[in-house]
C-alpha cells in the first residue's frame, strides 16, 4: 500500500447493501434468522407462509475470525445474511495490499449484486470476527425477487443509495485531503454521518471497533498516516485511542474537521 491517496474508480459488486441501522460498536449483539427477515429492508414484508419457506430451502453457515466467506471471481452462489459477527468486503489493490470497500455487520445482507446478474464475485468477503450467516442460495433469491415486486423496488433502491456512495467516495478520494476523509469515515462508522450532504454530530456510539490498519485499507493510505492524525487528535483531546478501538470524545470538533476546505 502507498503512502498517498488510491483512488478507487470501482463499484464492487458483492460489498453488501445496507440493512437496519449498525454501527461498528454493535459487534456484540446477534439476530436470529427469523429475526432477520423481519427486520431486513428486502425481506420484512413476506408473509409468514413465505418466510417459513424461504428459510427452509436456506441454511446457516458459520466462519472462524479472518474466515474467507468468498473471494473475487468466485461464482455468486447466494446472499449471506449477517446473523452474529462482521464481515469486511476487500479488493487487493496493484501493490499487492487489500483496500476495504464495506463493513457490515448483523442485520446486514451482502453478496446480492453479483447473483443479480449472474456474474463472478467482484470483490472477497473475509470475516472479521468470527461469523454466522443466513445464506440464502441464488434461485431462492431470484424467486423472492420475481414474485414479489415490492421485494425488487427495494433492491433498486437500494441499489441507487448504493451507486450514490460509491460516487461520493470516488469523489472524496480524489477532491478531499487524508484528515478530513479520515474525520468523516469516522463519524458514518460512528453512525452520525447520513449519506447525503449534512453531517450530523450526534454520535449513535463513541466506541468504534476497528484497527488503525483497517482505516487506513479504508482511506487507501498508510496507517502510519492515518496514526499521525489520530495522534495529533488525541493530543488534542478529541479521541482516545486503544488497541483495536477508538473512541470520540468531540463530535463537534470531528464533524467541523469533516467539513473543513481542503488546501
Amino acid at each position: 500500500m502507498t503512502s498517498g491517496t488510491q483512488v478507487l474508480l470501482v463499484i464492487a459488486q458483492d460489498g453488501g447493501l445496507q440493512g437496519p441501522g449498525w454501527v461498528l460498536a454493535d459487534l456484540r449483539c446477534s439476530v436470529t434468522p427469523g429475526q432477520f427477515l423481519n427486520a431486513h429492508p428486502f425481506l420484512k414484508d413476506l408473509r409468514s407462509c413465505e418466510a417459513t419457506a424461504l428459510l427452509r430451502h436456506s441454511a446457516i453457515k458459520s466462519f472462524p475470525a479472518r474466515g474467507v466467506v468468498f473471494l473475487r471471481d468466485d461464482e455468486a452462489d447466494g446472499v449471506y445474511g449477517i446473523l452474529d459477527g462482521s464481515v469486511m468486503v476487500t479488493i487487493e489493490s496493484s501493490g499487492g495490499g487489500d483496500l476495504i470497500l464495506r463493513l457490515l455487520g448483523p442485520g446486514q445482507l451482502f453478496g446480492e449484486l453479483a447473483v443479480l446478474d449472474g456474474r463472478c464475485r467482484t470483490a472477497s468477503a473475509i470475516a472479521r470476527s468470527p461469523c454466522s450467516f443466513l445464506f440464502i442460495p441464488r434461485a431462492v433469491f431470484l424467486d423472492v425477487l420475481a414474485t414479489h415486486p415490492d421485494v425488487a423496488a427495494a433492491v433498486m433502491s437500494a441499489l441507487s443509495d448504493y451507486l450514490r456512495r460509491s460516487t461520493r467516495l470516488i469523489l472524496e478520494a480524489t477532491f478531499l485531503d487524508v484528515a478530513r476523509r479520515l474525520a468523516r469515515q469516522l463519524l458514518e462508522l460512528s453512525g452520525s454521518s447520513p449519506a447525503g450532504e449534512g453531517l450530523c454530530t450526534t454520535l449513535q456510539v463513541s466506541h468504534i471497533q476497528i484497527s488503525q490498519y483497517e482505516l487506513a485499507c479504508m482511506l487507501g493510505v498508510s496507517r502510519e498516516i492515518v496514526n499521525r492524525h489520530l495522534t495529533s487528535w488525541r493530543r488534542a483531546g478529541l479521541v482516545e485511542i486503544s488497541r483495536g478501538r477508538i473512541r470520540v470524545l468531540d463530535g463537534q470538533a470531528i464533524a467541523a474537521l469533516a467539513r473543513e476546505t481542503s488546501h
